[in-house]
């Protein structure tokens, strides 16, 4: 008599790891909510352990700058702030299930500072209490067509990357009748922290072959490279003896893991082949010579930080926001394409060994574009850390008086 498949080890042990997990999540609950007040004047929270890159130099600053301590909620029971031993920063799993949407709902911290948009429009909403939404991003890219209509609509401040972001979101306030919210020059930390790893690692040789390093580091979904073209570039970048790394997006990975291991069955034993799938690490951008994209962020990540140009394969925009044609503002992400490298069809890629030269023969030229266009489009480049517990610092002092009277 076979035993039944429901009761196999995998799966008891999977029952008992979601248990536990859950239990945890609501011990945090209780954790958290029975802080003072002033020890959860700033909160932070984190979808994922990836998110950390984001927050982590403001993070710094708020402690080693201001003096001050900050309470991180995670959603990720592997995230490595859970073991921090700091005193700074207390770390709280809160899961993505009940424990979440009962804390949200029962928040009363001072600020909450979030990565994480549609506030108010999803699982997510905000307190009853007088908290302080604000949002960092986690992407350079435009607000208003890979993120859905209403996405910033519920928060009190955003951190914007860059002046394209306020015009974008005002835009929206106007065009629906919405209160302005407090917009900031922030800037983006992981490029930071991407021209610091620029600085100290110089651009990598190219063989006397002339095969270069390229990176395909595209956004994810039906429509993206690695859904669609992928693995025909893959392929001709092997065969014309290129060293080939893949960065496969988390969402990749999670929703459509077949296309990863496709590329693995074909491609492992190449050694010109890696497959990179931790996404938060931004060093490997600088061990290559050009970088591979469609509409994903990480284009403006690799130019900007690095000032090496990016190859774009045309694929169907990355359009979440079904009233983007009520905006006039072109997206960043769409403009900037042909000013920080080529693009061309996935229709032809047998032309994309000479795009590839060309890009690399003419790097100079796109390297004092990239940083011209750089400086003038992204707020307080190198310095964003600062900047960010600066506003959030000034935030939570407006708040004081606010917050005292509803305790």
């Amino acid at each position: 008599m076979s035993l039944d498949p429901r009761w196999n080890p995998t799966r008891v042990t999977s029952l008992f790891t979601g248990l536990k997990h859950w239990l945890d999540s609501w011990k945090n609950f209780f954790r958290y909510q029975s802080l003072s007040h002033e020890l959860r004047e700033i909160t932070f929270y984190s979808e994922e352990a990836g998110y950390w890159v984001f927050f982590k130099p403001i993070v710094e600053s708020l402690i080693q700058d201001h003096g001050r301590s900050i309470c991180y909620l995670t959603s990720d029971p592997y995230d490595p702030i859970l073991l921090s031993n700091r005193d700074a920063i207390q770390g709280f799993y809160i899961g993505a299930a009940s424990a979440r949407v009962a804390l949200f709902r029962a928040l009363n911290s001072g600020i909450l500072v979030t990565s994480t948009p549609d506030l108010n429009t999803h699982i997510l909403k905000r307190s009853p209490f007088p908290v302080h939404y604000a949002y960092v991003f986690h992407t350079m890219v435009s607000t208003h067509m890979i993120y859905r209509a209403r996405a910033f609509d519920h928060f009190d401040s955003i951190l914007c990357v860059g002046s394209h972001q306020i015009s974008e979101i005002r835009e929206r306030e106007k065009l629906r009748n919405l209160p302005e919210k407090k917009l900031f020059e922030h800037g983006y930390a992981p490029l930071d922290s991407i021209i610091e790893f620029g600085k100290s690692m110089p651009p990598p040789a190219v063989e006397n072959n002339g095969s270069l390093k390229i990176i395909l580091a595209p956004s994810w979904g039906d429509h993206s490279i690695l859904n669609t073209c992928g693995q025909e570039i893959v392929r001709i970048l092997l065969d014309q003896g290129h060293q080939v790394t893949v960065r496969a997006h988390s969402r990749t990975q999670q929703f459509t893991p077949q296309i990863i291991n496709r590329l693995e069955e074909e491609f492992s034993e190449n050694s010109n082949f890696k497959l990179d799938k931790n996404i938060s690490a931004f060093e490997v951008y600088s061990q290559n010579h050009v970088m591979i994209s469609d509409w994903s962020g990480a284009a403006l990540e690799f130019a900007f930080g690095l000032e090496r140009p990016v190859l774009y394969i045309d694929v169907p925009k990355k359009l979440n926001n079904k009233q983007f044609d009520l905006m006039k503002s072109v997206p960043i992400e769409e403009w900037m394409r042909e000013e920080i490298g080529i693009v061309i069809s996935p229709d032809r890629l047998t032309g994309l060994p000479a795009a590839i030269n060309r890009l690399n023969a003419e790097n100079q030229n796109f390297s004092e574009k990239i940083k011209r266009i750089r400086d003038d489009t992204i707020f307080n480049v190198t310095n964003s850390g600062k900047s960010g517990a600066d506003i959030i610092v000034g935030i939570t002092e407006d708040l004081a008086p606010k917050t005292k009277r509803a305790t």
